[in-house]
């Protein structure tokens, strides 16, 4: 069995490939999904947590003082979390070969740390976000690595 798997930090999607009569096909196996990671990060955290206000505004401004720790916190929890998901469809189908591909600003913090067993049927691995690719151009990103 070949596996094309693809990630972004919304989640995990595994495709089973075949090819049959000259002709490939490809079907969708499993698909995670990250749920805190959905939506807007600022939709979240609009409650003013963490606000400060600004000397000089006469208590009009605030400053944001741990967003960014928290954004780049969930962030760090959605790559772990790719990471187990990555692991469990690579141990449940145990893939002849496999291909994956996710964006560039996360591709190589999930393939650094997945089990280097794992690793060993990795055909190609693309710096591309295809997660919103349609199933029937998903394939041709790969015979073209």
């Amino acid at each position: 069995m070949n596996l094309i798997i693809v990630a972004d930090r919304g989640g995990l999607k595994a495709f089973k490939t075949s090819k049959e009569r000259d002709e490939k096909s490809i079907e969708l196996l499993e698909q995670f999904v990250i749920e805190e990671m959905l939506g807007d990060f600022s939709d979240k955290m609009s409650d003013g947590a963490g606000n400060f206000p600004i000397d000089g505004t006469a208590g009009k401004g605030h400053a944001a003082s741990e967003k960014m720790t928290i954004k780049t916190e969930h962030e760090k929890r959605a790559v772990k979390k790719l990471i187990k998901d990555l692991e469990i469809v690579l141990k449940k189908h145990q893939p002849s070969v496999w291909d994956f591909s996710a964006s560039p600003d996360i591709n190589g913090a999930i393939l650094d740390h997945l089990e280097t067993s794992l690793k060993t049927h990795l055909r190609h691995n693309l710096k591309k976000d295809l997660m919103k690719t349609p199933l029937g151009e998903m394939v041709s990103h790969f015979e073209h690595a």
